[in-house]
This record gives C-alpha cells, structure tokens and sequence, in this order.
C-alpha cells in the first residue's frame, strides 16, 4: 500500500472513531518516543558531534555513552532548546545534564551557561592512563509537562577539550616556562601531564586558575621534569576555548627563547 494513503488513512480512521489521533515523536535516537529509564542505550557520541533530541513528557530520561579516553577532558553543552523545555513550571532544573557512572553515581552536573539562561555545560576529564568506558551522559527534564515532541526539542554536542603542547626543554642550559591564560568568568583547574620523547609519562602538574587569571608554571621546579625534554598533555574543567598560552624555552648563553603555543585537538 502506497505509505502516504496509509497515514491518511490512519488519520481518517482516528477521526470516524473518535480517537485524537497520536503525534509521533521527532527524536530519531528514540524512535519509540517513549520514556527510557533503564540507562541502556546504543546511541553514542564522539569529539565535534552533534545530535537533536526531545523530552517526551516528564521524566523522560535521554542516555548517550561516550568514551573517556586516557589525559583527555571533555565538554557536553545542551542548547537550542524548544518552548516546552524553557517555559515549564516547577522547582529545579528545567534541563539536567549529568555524567554518571554506572552504579547511578552522579560524577558531575551541568551549570548554567548564562546567569539567566536554561542552556547547560557540564565539563569532566580523564587523568589517568587508562580510557574509561563506564560512564554515560544522562538528559532529565522532570518538570516538562505537559511537552511534546514538536515543542521539546534540545540540541546536545560534545567537545574534546585537552590541549597538546609539542615540546619542552628543560635539557642542559635551557629552561621551560608555561603561561597560561583563562578565558572565563569563573575559576578553573587544569592538569598537565608531561611526557618523554618515547611517550612515558614523567609528571603531572595541577594548575588553578582564577577568572580571567593568569598563572606561570617554571616548569625544572616539577620532580621529575627537571634536565629532560619531551611534549605535555593539558586537561581542564574549564570548556571548549576556555584557556590560552604556549610555553617559552629559554636559552641564558645566547639569550635565545624558542616559544610552542597550545593546540587544541581538533574536533
């Protein structure tokens, strides 16, 4: 049968019988349109992708899986989203966005992007050498409703924030010195992983940052760091295009300075 005969007849059917006939949900990633709240889902993201979901009434729960892979940090941002999810009555997050782990645990919560705003950011990282597989980004609007698929909609994307510095020297007279800059209205910490030639980690370094701050790493003062050469590895909590800087090597025979920017990884 002729698919759009088929739907008009579906819709005539509805009417003869009396029955409102049922709007089908728009989120492709639960064609069901139906609330999932077991937490098992296929659907998952990568660095620089993009996806379109909806809330399809309250306490509708969208999952997604992603992979932490090892001195990497990440960004989930959730915006654009419909009149359903930024008018809705209640006490609470009109959106929640969190990471949580496989028990239930809720690792990290989304915050507002603006002060008056519903768009949500949640950052996290992965310090440790091993990728980490384990946990999920929930989406929860306990207060859509009543909402629709036609007015609920959100836009979800994920950013790989880590930056590459591809060298340091602090072998024989030359010294290394790390300034970074941060961008934001609020404070973050970052981590800097520094490792050899051959790729073996020497050292981790945290760094704070204030808002807007600024902050110097001299870096022959980080056991470990002192008399070698290598490449660092940089994470932080503050989002995508949060922080700036490079590194300076500095040359006292000649007075010589060889300078390396931060490369974000590309998305």
């Amino acid at each position: 049968m002729n698919r759009l005969m088929f739907v008009v007849g579906v819709g005539a059917l509805a009417v003869v019988l009396g029955t409102p006939a049922v709007s089908m949900a728009t989120d492709r990633f639960e064609p069901d349109g139906t609330p999932w709240q077991t937490g098992g889902t296929d659907n998952e993201m990568t660095p620089g992708s993009q996806q379109t979901h909806d809330m399809e009434g309250a306490g509708d729960e969208d999952w997604i899986i992603l992979s932490q892979q090892p001195f990497s940090s990440y960004e989930v941002r959730v915006d654009g989203m419909g009149d359903g999810l930024t008018y809705t009555t209640g006490t609470g997050d009109l959106l929640a966005v969190d990471l949580v782990e496989s028990d239930g645990t809720v690792v990290a919560s989304g915050y507002n992007m603006h002060p008056t705003g519903v768009d949500r950011s949640v950052t996290f990282r992965n310090d440790t050498a091993t990728a980490n597989n384990d946990r999920q980004i929930r989406v929860s609007s306990p207060f859509c409703n009543p909402c629709s698929a036609t007015d609920s909609d959100y836009t979800i994307r994920l950013f790989d924030t880590t930056y590459n510095v591809a060298r340091f020297n602090n072998a024989g007279t030359q010294t290394t010195v790390l300034i970074l800059q941060n961008s934001m209205d609020r404070s973050v910490s970052a981590t800097v992983h520094f490792f050899n030639p051959g790729g073996t980690l020497l050292a981790s370094q945290g760094v704070s940052l204030a808002a807007h701050g600024v902050s110097v790493v001299n870096t022959p003062t980080i056991p470990g760091v002192a008399g070698v050469a290598g490449s660092m590895i940089l994470t932080s909590s503050g989002g995508y295009g949060a922080l700036t800087g490079k590194t300076i090597a500095l040359e006292p025979s000649t007075g010589f300075a060889f300078e390396t920017l931060l490369s974000a990884r590309p998305q």
